[in-house]
């Protein structure tokens, strides 16, 4: 069930205790908060949730995290943090009065992402640009520095080369149709488990180890007798020098 703000942001207090009446109204962030189309994402989401259950984090908080989170290029258990910290953060996502705790637990908003999917990425993308819709259409021409620009990479570390050549011997040897004494596949992806504590001073060694079986079991893959005559088989190389029958390999 979508949960709900429960008091006004605009609506002053008695005690005099509301985000509005003690911050700086011309700040950045809130100047974007009365600009930005809440009530519309909120209608938009809405089938999102389910009419009955346990209410869940307001919409208007969840997407100002987001927002907020994607301004100051912050992660998850970061943008928590500093939630509590700044008023300006809370008055963005909604909130009309200062508050103590934490706005959600980091993971909540992995699952709001996943909820929203990308659908609901890209409608509030759509929001924020059309803030600047008529300074677009009047621009000739738009100039972006992509010299620093973040890119759906991970870094090639000597595990994940052992793994990708793994997997890539296996899949070459189902689309040619050859039969592979063990394919590793299970056994390779406990070893990665194990290699990401390599860092960790007491898994050091264990980690090590599992580094280097992957690196062995790569090294089977590509010198596998039945891979090697598949791809001779199927490749049809004249010119390619014959395996010898009498080299064994280690399981």
């Amino acid at each position: 069930m979508l949960g709900k703000l429960q008091i006004d942001q605009q609506q002053h207090s008695l005690f005099g205790n509301n985000l509005i009446e003690i911050l700086n109204l011309k700040h950045p962030l809130i100047k974007l908060a009365h600009q930005l189309p809440w009530s519309r994402l909120e209608n938009d989401l809405a089938h999102l949730y389910a009419r009955r259950g346990a209410p869940s984090h307001p919409l208007r908080k969840m997407l100002g995290l987001l927002l907020l989170q994607n301004i100051f290029k912050l992660s998850d258990e970061r943008i928590v943090e500093v939630w509590q910290e700044n008023p300006y953060y809370q008055y963005f996502t909604g909130e009309a009065s200062l508050a103590w705790h934490q706005p959600c637990a980091a993971s909540d908003l992995v699952h709001f992402r996943k909820r929203i999917g990308e659908q609901g990425a890209q409608m509030l993308l759509k929001s924020t640009l059309g803030l600047h819709e008529s300074t677009i259409k009047k621009a000739k021409e738009v100039l972006v520095d992509t010299t620093v620009q973040e890119k759906n990479i991970t870094h090639p570390t000597d595990a994940k080369l052992y793994k990708k050549v793994i997997d890539k011997c296996v899949a070459l040897s189902k689309g040619l149709k050859v039969k592979l004494r063990q394919s590793y596949l299970q056994v390779s992806r406990k070893l990665m488990y194990v290699q990401r504590y390599i860092n960790h001073p007491q898994q050091f060694k264990v980690a090590r180890k599992a580094i280097k079986k992957l690196k062995t079991l790569a090294g089977t893959g590509t010198r596998s007798k039945q891979t090697f005559n598949g791809f001779r088989k199927n490749s049809h190389l004249s010119a390619a020098p014959r395996y010898n029958d009498s080299y064994s390999y280690s399981n």
